[in-house]
């Protein structure tokens, strides 16, 4: 659930820590009491390499699978990373701690790179904090920043839980990720700026959480199959698109207005509004954005508009494709690629069950004589 202000202002689901440090919804990070106190700092990939020993080959090291396993007494941890370019490199990390740990990771000035976490198992939950700003870590929570902020991690004694790392330097953005696109937006300064903010979101949501989960699938296929890298790299800059492309739709959302100005329904009918060239972010998602139980929301909803939240955005998806159409400007497979579709087929099917018509009927040309 989003953390609510005593006041009833809502926390935007992405959390930027100027935006919380003027919300005042946080609380200075408190000193941990632990056991073990780990300081670092963040590296780039070549730093992850040296760290890990990707050159060597010992007893706990198997560089040819690309797994770590090392148990240093009050934690086990176990690594599975592969290297796609010199520039990028992803990571999973099966982690149990026998006793609590809490760790300082220093800023790095030197070059420009990123990390996304993506924590996917946890039997409880973790505590961040980055730049002073506390935050908590739960089972769905996914954090991306940059080497220029401070952050601190906190782990209870007994957590057990499995984090997904995408380690990513600016010159691979650069060749798969339209970055001019972000120019002007509240992404410039974290990605060509020295912003040592995090991007947060408590709970991703389902689309989001898939192409996650699909990376994970990658990077432990069995040892007997051919690695896929090209798929492996494309699937890395999908969910970075997406991550990037749902920050976007966000800050229109709160540029609209006040969210808690109006009623839950006409809320969640904005935002969906503004999250039509993505799939539909799922039920539980809305909830957690918005801080109510799904069959409040979808009950709601339903009295408001006559018809479940999915179908309202469908509906608004289907009006976008129609304008778009008419544009001329564009094809038919364009179009349902960028509203999020993963094929045209898919497109042309749900096209033709809002209109009763395929969508090439609604081009410019498509009245005119073969």
């Amino acid at each position: 659930m989003i953390p609510k202000g005593s006041a009833g202002n809502w926390l935007p689901f992405f959390c930027v820590s100027a935006i919380l440090h003027q919300s005042g919804l946080f609380t200075k990070f408190a000193t941990v009491q632990s056991v073990i106190e780990y300081p670092q700092q963040f590296f780039p990939v070549s730093g992850f390499l040296e760290r890990v020993g990707h050159d060597f080959t010992d007893e706990r090291h198997d560089r040819e699978a690309c797994v770590l396993d090392i148990d240093s007494g009050y934690v086990r941890n176990y690594l599975v990373y592969r290297l796609l370019r010199n520039d990028i490199v992803v990571f999973d990390q099966d982690m149990a701690y026998r006793e609590a740990e809490y760790s300082v990771v220093a800023a790095n000035p030197e070059g420009r790179f990123y990390l996304l976490k993506y924590l996917y198992a946890a039997n409880r939950p973790l505590t961040c904090s980055f730049n002073g700003i506390k935050t908590i870590m739960r089972c769905g929570f996914l954090g991306y920043c940059n080497n220029f902020g401070n952050h601190e991690f906190a782990a209870p004694a007994g957590f057990e839980g499995r984090l997904l790392h995408l380690l990513v330097e600016h010159s691979f953005l650069k060749d798969y990720i339209r970055l001019e696109s972000f120019r002007g937006s509240g992404l410039e300064a974290l990605l060509f700026g020295e912003c040592g903010d995090m991007l947060a979101v408590p709970v991703a949501p389902g689309p989001l959480r898939r192409r996650l989960d699909k990376i994970v699938t990658l990077l432990h296929q069995p040892a007997s199959r051919p690695f896929d890298k090209l798929r492996m790299l494309t699937a890395v800059a999908e969910v970075l698109e997406a991550f990037f492309s749902l920050y976007m739709a966000e800050e229109r959302y709160l540029a609209a207005g006040d969210a808690g100005a109006v009623a839950l329904a006409d809320s969640v009918a904005q935002y969906l509004r503004t999250c039509v060239n993505q799939p539909f972010p799922g039920l539980a998602y809305l909830s957690d954005r918005f801080a109510v139980s799904a069959s409040t929301l979808k009950r709601q909803f339903k009295a408001r508009f006559g018809m479940a939240p999915h179908r309202y955005f469908r509906q608004q998806q289907m009006e976008e494709a129609a304008r778009l159409l008419a544009g001329g400007t564009a094809s038919v497979a364009e179009v349902g690629y960028r509203l999020g579709f993963d094929s045209p087929g898919n497109f042309t099917r749900a096209f033709r069950q809002a209109f009763g018509t395929p969508p090439h009927a609604y081009q410019p040309d498509a009245a005119m004589p073969k």
